[in-house]
């Protein structure tokens, strides 16, 4: 289970705070879209892997963002 949590605050109406936490639980996943043409041999065209190899398509662990933004 992958898990974010973001909040969104506007102050003012010319002042809006995000921030938000991305992967809670700091699980490891691949996202299909970074893996669909990856294939199982060694310098394939398309990115082919050996082994853990794989492994280089992992999603970043947890990790966090902070925006503001100023309208006027």
């Amino acid at each position: 289970l992958i898990s974010d949590v973001s909040v969104q605050w506007q102050p003012f109406n010319y002042l809006q705070l995000n921030a938000g936490i991305f992967n809670v639980f700091d699980r490891s996943y691949y996202r299909w879209e970074k893996l669909q043409y990856v294939t199982p041999y060694e310098g394939a065209a398309r990115g082919g892997v050996i082994g853990d190899g794989i492994r280089r398509y992992l999603e970043p662990g947890r990790h966090a963002k902070f925006s503001v933004t100023l309208s006027f």
